[in-house]
């Protein structure tokens, strides 16, 4: 990244040079000790988004959240995230007047208002993120997937899934979760195209959602 805008401030004029220096400034990039390398196919929406934090264009998204529901809203574009193989956007929501990142994978339409918003100068993408992340604590877990459930698994997961080895029909990943009941309950739900490898609680939790399930079944 830093190589590319060396090259776009050796060929731009002047006056078009403060928008690589925008641009630089309002995006992070987080390595990944994975080697993850966002699908191309799933970010048609990037390039919009890069200008639009430059230009301050206002965008209307129809964005599928966690739940999978979908809304409608506008929003302020305030930076770019990379991170764990995703792309986010860092913006302030119209809507909850507050500030939200949105996965750009999850946005299922964009349009680029004419309206541009005014400068925050109090805000800052890397104090926010800092901010953000303060108290939080994820687990690390490995799971393994079936090929034909993969689709499926990349629409549902709330994290990203940071893939490893492939073998036996499937693949499997990395994947930082926040709770690790909620990851057993999800991966309860693929059957066998679904397993836990790490850490044992995680197949421990599963083996015990299995069993309630059994026990009621035969009562």
């Amino acid at each position: 990244m830093a190589a590319g805008l060396d090259k776009l401030r050796a060929v731009l004029p002047t006056d078009r040079q403060d928008h690589v220096e925008r641009l630089a400034r309002q995006t992070v990039v987080y390595g990944s000790a994975f080697g993850a390398v966002p699908d191309s196919g799933q970010q048609p929406w990037l390039l919009a988004l890069q200008k639009s934090v430059v230009n301050r264009h206002v965008l209307e998204l129809r964005y599928a959240g966690y739940e999978r529901e979908e809304t409608t809203r506008e929003v302020e574009p305030l930076g770019l995230v990379y991170s764990g193989g995703a792309w986010y956007l860092i913006a302030w929501c119209r809507l909850l007047q507050d500030f939200r990142q949105f996965r750009i994978d999850r946005i299922r339409d964009l349009s680029v208002s004419s309206e541009r918003f005014e400068h925050r100068p109090d805000f800052s993408l890397r104090e926010h993120l800092e901010k953000e992340s303060e108290g939080e604590e994820t687990i690390r877990a490995r799971i393994w997937i079936a090929d034909p459930m993969q689709g499926k698994a990349r629409m549902e997961s709330y994290a990203t899934l940071i893939e490893e080895n492939e073998r036996d029909g499937g693949r499997e990943f990395s994947q930082y979760t926040f709770s690790l009941e909620w990851l057993a309950w999800w991966l309860f739900t693929f059957g066998p195209a679904a397993e836990a490898l790490d850490p044992q609680e995680l197949g421990d939790r599963i083996a015990g959602i299995a069993q309630e399930k059994l026990a009621k079944y035969q009562k």
